[in-house]
């Protein structure tokens, strides 16, 4: 799974260079956790696995159990990409699984876009197995605040329109959830999920530089952003304290 370089890898799959950023930090960090884990703990579910190139990305093709996403379209191509041993049609909100299924449940920048969180966290409960692990990806509590136009309209005194900024970008993108990560902790521990690991990433500085690549994708489409640029970013994003997003792990008690 080790990649040197994960913008590199990225920028052959995807176009949108806000996309290509994100995605290679989040999964150095995945990388790094399922790599330390040694042998994975099947049976493995991917919730919202869309067309499996995460989980491509990540373990290859034929590793992962069973993918679960609730778009026709996505579905089929995950079908076609062969990553998954099965790929099923479903709602994370009510899912089909039996009782104790599955030893590891795997979510990517999902979560965050199901409105009722509880439904979520009571089926992943109740589909894991006794100390089976729960790993997803979210945006923290400072996502909103670390975005450019919420620093910009910071710096020039004007902290409503920041408010209204970040309130109107978490709406664009379906951002239903963006919690502290005690918030999340205690979400978890209704279900009997324990928090075991966190990380938490994207650093004020590059969600501030993640935003505007969005906004001039957006705005000057015919602008190419360089490889090298992004990768500056991708490099010196350390983990913080106060980052912009969490990689959470949660163990069923």
């Amino acid at each position: 799974m080790k990649n040197d370089n994960w913008v590199l890898k990225l920028a052959k799959v995807y176009k949108h260079p806000s996309v290509i950023l994100w995605r290679a930090i989040e999964l150095r960090h995945l990388d790094d956790f399922f790599s330390g884990m040694g042998k994975l703990p099947h049976p493995i579910l991917d919730l919202g696995c869309g067309e499996g190139g995460i989980a491509n990305a990540l373990f290859g093709k034929g590793i992962i159990d069973v993918g679960l996403d609730n778009e026709k379209g996505m579905v089929k191509k995950a079908k076609r990409s062969q990553v998954y041993k099965k790929v099923i049609l479903g709602d994370a909100q009510n899912l089909s699984f039996e009782k104790d299924s599955f030893n590891l449940v795997f979510s990517n920048s999902v979560v965050e876009h199901i409105p009722d969180i509880n439904k979520v966290l009571k089926e992943v409960a109740r589909v894991l197995k006794k100390n089976g692990l729960f790993v997803f990806t979210v945006p923290s509590d400072r996502y909103g605040q670390y975005l450019f136009f919420s620093q910009f309209f910071r710096k020039i005194k004007m902290p409503f329109l920041a408010k209204v900024y970040a309130l109107l970008r978490n709406r664009q993108l379906n951002h239903f959830h963006c919690y502290s990560l005690k918030s999340w902790e205690q979400k978890l521990q209704k279900y009997n999920l324990v928090l075991s690991d966190s990380k938490t990433y994207i650093s004020s500085q590059t969600l501030y530089f993640w935003d505007w690549l969005a906004f001039k994708k957006k705005i000057f489409p015919f602008i190419k952003t360089p490889l090298k640029e992004m990768n500056l970013y991708y490099e010196k994003d350390d983990q913080s304290k106060k980052g912009g997003a969490f990689l959470i792990v949660a163990k069923k008690i």
